[in-house]
């Protein structure tokens, strides 16, 4: 492999790096914020006796995912994984670590 060609393939593979390394920067600002709206579901739920766990709200997004992974090319199930790893996060950071277990094991 020539030196020119080193080259273009080192920046190139530079250059996706640092396009990928954006995006998870993205997605780890997007759960973030995530975690704060379900912190504030949480402290509504506590404060009128609604139960911290929808699961019949959590089986819709997990429908809903399925749907826009197929329409992306994705796979369904590592998109509902991700999605329910994402759900667990939200959940500790809400204080909800009680209810962790029983999404894993899910």
């Amino acid at each position: 492999m020539n030196e020119s060609i080193r080259f273009s393939l080192s920046s190139n593979l530079a250059n996706l790096s640092k396009r990928i390394d954006a995006i998870d920067e993205t997605i780890l600002r997007l759960v973030a914020e995530r975690a704060e709206l379900v912190k504030d579901v949480q402290i509504l739920k506590r404060a009128n006796g609604l139960p911290v766990r929808n699961y019949e709200r959590e089986e819709e997004i997990f429908e809903r995912v399925r749907r826009i992974a197929f329409r992306r090319g994705l796979a369904g199930d590592n998109a509902v994984a991700i999605i329910r790893q994402c759900i667990a996060s939200c959940l500790s950071s809400a204080g909800v670590d009680e209810e962790i277990d029983n999404l894993n094991a899910g």
